[in-house]
């Protein structure tokens, strides 16, 4: 585990010595002794996470769809899904605040005990006093001896819905797939905004009434992920979601709509961010593997792909019997989606 601090020489011009001293003492003196405002901040985090619901509806779907998948998006769905929000919720009804602080303890002691990685951007006027202030001021623990972090995971298709309080449905179903490093995934990538450009935007929207709806491919944990956003149907846009790929066999399509398709990509790979934004980007990628070459490469295969290669791709990854279903659903949707062989939670 490692801790990763950004800093911007700009926002500390004022007080350097105080800003990096504080970074330091965050994993060194934390006290977790005031129970009462301990609990008003989960208080606060449950009606953030309830609140947030409807606004990303269909982020949450995708979350629930993904989590038989692989281990990081299991863990995501665990920590950041509807799991969580009910375990907050457990926490302060049975007031176990004084448990969970025993445990926020031992875990920042885990943690300022690992060996951490440093990111300093600053302006170049400030750079070499900022290295020096960074320097001076952070006290390296010495890393203890663990294990590496094992998640135990075994693979599984989801059917699930979650009834909400809301007027509107959010829909996803997800494909297992491959991650960035296989030949496949530049023609996965191109694929997805090739169907939301050339049916789903049509068929979901437009159509059928939704806010918004799409594919995306999650070369992350490899999921291929289709969704709907504010939808009043659920089991016409599952049937959307399958009809998008009956369409691609089926119809003429135009070299344009592929050459548009991934200038869609490549626009999103190439979008410009703050000069800090690059840095950090450039900095996570490097920790993950992949350098400058390697991104260039796979820029070099978007470019590259084309209709067989996309054909291929629905071919070999688009197996029904593998795909998992999520909605989070308004409560008059629950007999249709028991119908569809759905297991219904509540929130």
């Amino acid at each position: 585990m490692k801790a990763y601090w950004v800093v911007s020489g700009k926002a500390l011009s004022r007080n350097r010595n105080e800003f990096f001293s504080l970074i330091n003492n965050t994993l060194t003196s934390v006290d977790y002794s005031d129970e009462n405002r301990l609990a008003d901040l989960l208080s606060q985090s449950l009606s953030r996470k309830e609140q947030s619901i409807s606004g990303n509806g269909h982020g949450l779907a995708m979350n629930v769809a993904s989590s038989g998948i692989c281990a990081l998006s299991n863990l995501s769905y665990q920590v950041s899904g509807f799991p969580s929000l009910l375990r907050l919720r457990g926490w302060i009804k049975n007031n176990e605040i004084s448990k969970l602080s025993n445990a926020f303890k031992q875990l920042h002691e885990k943690i300022s005990k690992t060996k951490t990685k440093h990111l300093l951007i600053s302006d170049a006027s400030n750079l070499l006093d900022d290295v020096k202030q960074l320097q001076n001021s952070w006290v390296e623990s010495t890393p203890n001896n663990y294990a590496p972090y094992n998640l135990k995971f075994e693979p599984r298709c989801v059917k699930e819905a979650w009834i909400v309080p809301t007027q509107a449905n959010f829909c996803a179903k997800v494909y297992p797939t491959v991650k960035s490093d296989h030949k496949d995934a530049p023609a996965l990538t191109v694929l997805s905004v090739f169907l939301r450009n050339g049916y789903l935007h049509t068929a979901i929207r437009e159509q059928g009434g939704a806010y918004g709806g799409g594919a995306s491919q999650d070369n992350s944990i490899g999921a291929f992920k289709f969704y709907s956003y504010r939808d009043p149907r659920v089991s016409g846009t599952f049937s959307d979601f399958e009809r998008s790929l009956e369409w691609f066999r089926n119809a003429n399509h135009e070299e344009e709509a592929l050459e548009q398709a991934i200038l869609g990509v490549i626009s999103s790979i190439d979008k410009p961010s703050s000069p800090a934004g690059e840095a950090k980007a450039a900095f996570h990628n490097d920790l993950q593997g992949k350098t400058d070459a390697w991104r260039n490469e796979f820029r070099q295969r978007i470019l590259g792909v084309s209709y067989d290669d996309m054909q291929n791709v629905i071919d070999t990854y688009f197996d029904e019997s593998k795909a998992s279903i999520a909605a989070v659903i308004s409560s008059q949707y629950k007999d249709e989606v028991e119908k569809l062989g759905m297991e219904v939670f509540e929130i």
